[in-house]
């Protein structure tokens, strides 16, 4: 064999390693294309479930805020009505003791 074809054949070698190399760059560049493109889609995702969540979350506020007047409103009622009750029942125990005497 002679030099040359010894040259040429270290640097076949050499190209082949290189192709190799490459190859195997080329498969971690897909990969990890493939990783970005699936974590963007989960903070899509993520993103537009926090959205929703903030529109639950207003939602919710407006209708504890509702329900809370509604119960204030329930408390006063039943104060007056606790008060003619009370006022009904004392009428009530006037005439009859009123009766008996």
């Amino acid at each position: 064999m002679t030099d040359q074809d010894s040259v040429r054949q270290q640097l076949e070698r050499a190209v082949a390693r290189l192709e190799s190399a490459l190859g195997q760059m080329l498969e971690r560049a897909g990969s990890a294309r493939g990783e970005l493109a699936r974590a963007q889609a989960d903070r899509d995702r993520l993103a537009a479930e926090a959205e929703a969540m903030k529109q639950e979350n207003a939602a919710l506020k407006a209708q504890l805020a509702k329900l809370t007047s509604t119960h204030e409103e329930l408390e006063q009622l039943t104060e007056v009505v606790s008060t003619r009750l009370d006022a009904t029942i004392d009428e009530l125990n006037g005439m009859a003791g009123g009766r008996d005497g």
